[in-house]
């Protein structure tokens, strides 16, 4: 039970639950297609890269390792 729960905390403080948080609490305030286009966004481009990533492993340091200069995934 324990080890459930500090999964569960674990879990509740990663890039992908934040983030999902975020959009829940920010898509009423805009149209509908942009809320759905942003939460497509995450999904493919973030979500695979940072989503198990916690939170508090996050850093200010630039763009991540995968990511080439201009922006794009290499």
């Amino acid at each position: 039970m324990a080890k459930r729960l500090k999964k569960a905390q674990l879990n509740a403080e990663t890039f992908e639950a934040i983030a999902r948080e975020w959009h829940s609490k920010k898509k009423d305030g805009c149209s509908k297609s942009y809320a759905d286009a942003t939460m497509a966004r995450l999904e493919n481009n973030a979500f695979p890269w940072l989503g198990n990533r916690p939170i508090k492993d996050s850093t200010d340091q630039g763009p991540p390792p995968y990511m080439n200069k201009d922006g794009n995934q290499t």
